[in-house]
């Protein structure tokens, strides 16, 4: 359940974006439209405040056994049902991920607020580690372009791609300094606190988590994204 989970993150400090992905919807098809998706982010909707931020889709631009794969076409009910059942919600979405910006649909800019991205394989300029990863400013300025606040709902190095743990932990640091520098990012979310399936990437008893936390400033630095469901 979602808010005896939310009510401990709440004690730790920690404050929860909740996420509409594709498991929280199991009976998911592709050819929903609004009034399929109304019905079934409804239940949602008595546990998620009518006010407060919600991630909208997971990935819809990418293939990936994680990712909410969708075309352009098919995503633009999704975040119209959503802002029917939370009409004063702030909507961020949907999570880009293939570093492609011209997958954007002007059409379901409409119904959010903010447009999340996803940057992995990106770092903070200046920041030469990991040396295969590129630079992160050319990408968010395209996103940028479409006028809308950007959340980073998710970015992360797995420690594989690091010689030292001191490392993963500058690289972070260096990219929470660089997102909170840049005044078109509104909230920012470092994946992941516990690798439940991803342990590369979990963050919890390293150095990485407190200098994420550390660097963050005003970049939402106690987000933790989570998928309703």
């Amino acid at each position: 359940p979602l808010r005896p989970f939310r009510a401990q993150c709440a004690a730790l400090g920690v404050e929860v974006l909740p996420v509409i992905a594709r498991e929280s919807l199991p009976h998911w098809d592709p050819g929903w439209g609004t009034e399929e998706y109304g019905a079934a982010l409804l239940p949602y909707g008595k546990q998620v405040s009518g006010t407060e931020r919600i991630e909208i889709g997971n990935e819809p631009d990418l293939e990936a056994p994680s990712s909410w794969t969708m075309t352009a076409a098919q995503l633009k009910a999704l975040p119209a049902a959503a802002r029917e059942v939370w009409p004063r919600g702030y909507l961020i979405g949907p999570g880009l991920a293939s570093g492609d910006p011209s997958w954007v649909d002007r059409d379901w800019l409409y119904y959010i607020q903010a447009l999340s991205v996803h940057p992995y394989g990106r770092r903070a300029p200046g920041f030469g580690l990991p040396v295969e990863y590129l630079p992160i400013p050319d990408l968010l300025a395209a996103y940028a372009a479409y006028g809308l606040p950007l959340w980073v709902s998710e970015f992360g190095a797995p420690a594989r791609d690091f010689d030292l743990d001191i490392e993963r932990a500058a690289y972070y640091a260096a990219m929470a300094r660089y997102l909170d520098w840049r005044g078109d990012v509104a909230g920012a979310c470092a994946f992941c606190l516990a690798g439940d399936g991803v342990e590369e990437f979990a963050l919890q008893g390293t150095p990485a988590l407190a200098t994420f936390l550390e660097a963050s400033g005003n970049i939402a630095r106690n987000h933790a994204p989570e998928t309703i469901g």
